[in-house]
């Protein structure tokens, strides 16, 4: 059962999504102390992925250490880690964020796969200010990308924007 949501799924469900690659089950069960009261967030990280550098949440990585994980595990190419609560899995978010817009803002080399990279990290924050300014300076012009980005926004981040881009725009013309 899902703790955030209160779903369940029938066991036959869970058997076929795992029969057409949509799920892996882990050979040991996941043996965690939730009796906190908040909510366990659940981080997986492909490791076949050739993103998953930007994902690490291993201090032996030495640029993040989160200080409440529960339980890290690893079966076949996936690595697990659990949050205690949403206040350390979003200091990680951050953190993950942070080193990825640093790589474009930072570095004269601009890899090929820049999209892809970025679309792999909105996953952790499809609001992201920078991340959604990034998409859209390394898309192909289009209005409908642009829609999109300015839709994912909150609050002052909507005002913010095409300040943002203008940063982008005068960076690159450098």
């Amino acid at each position: 059962m899902n703790t955030c949501s209160r779903r369940s799924m029938p066991i036959e469900e869970l058997d076929r999504l795992e029969s057409e690659g949509a799920l892996t089950r882990f050979a040991e069960p996941l043996e965690v102390d939730g009796s906190g009261g908040d909510p366990l967030i659940v981080f997986v990280v492909n490791t076949k992925s050739k993103y998953q550098k930007h994902f690490w949440v291993d201090a032996d990585h030495k640029w993040f250490a989160p200080t409440t994980i529960l339980h890290r595990g690893q079966q076949d190419h996936l690595i697990l880690t659990v949050f205690r609560n949403i206040a350390e899995f979003d200091r990680y978010r951050q953190v993950a964020i942070q080193q990825v817009v640093n790589k474009f803002l930072f570095t004269t080399v601009i890899p090929a796969d820049s999209l892809d990279l970025i679309r792999a990290v909105l996953e952790l924050d499809p609001h992201s200010l920078w991340l959604n300014a990034l998409r859209v300076y390394f898309s192909p012009p289009s209005e409908v990308t642009e829609r999109l980005a300015r839709a994912c926004l909150r609050g002052d981040d909507r005002n913010q924007f095409d300040r943002v881009l203008k940063v982008l725009k005068d960076r690159g013309a450098q």
